[in-house]
């Protein structure tokens, strides 16, 4: 994935993600660069997340939130105004 989308910052997050990064992210990240090519596995920093645990749980619920503010439940009923003739 560090070739195809070239990142400047891994982040890895929720409960898999930080058990991995309490066995070492200086070993992940030496993995990734070697399995990578030069110039994208020296580009990117890894770090885990600062969210913690919950950041699967808070991305999961920002997804349902950002949905029902893009489509609303109701439509609002158009306004018309009276010819005042």
């Amino acid at each position: 994935l560090v070739n195809l989308f070239n990142p400047r910052l891994i982040v890895l997050g929720g409960w898999a993600g930080l058990q991995l990064a309490d066995y070492g992210l200086s070993q992940i990240s030496a993995a990734a660069r070697q399995n990578s090519l030069d110039r994208p596995g020296g580009q990117f920093d890894l770090v885990a997340a600062k969210i913690g645990h919950d950041a699967v749980a808070l991305g999961a619920a920002l997804l349902a939130v950002e949905n029902l503010i893009e489509t609303p439940l109701a439509k609002p009923e158009p306004t018309f105004e009276l010819d005042a003739r």
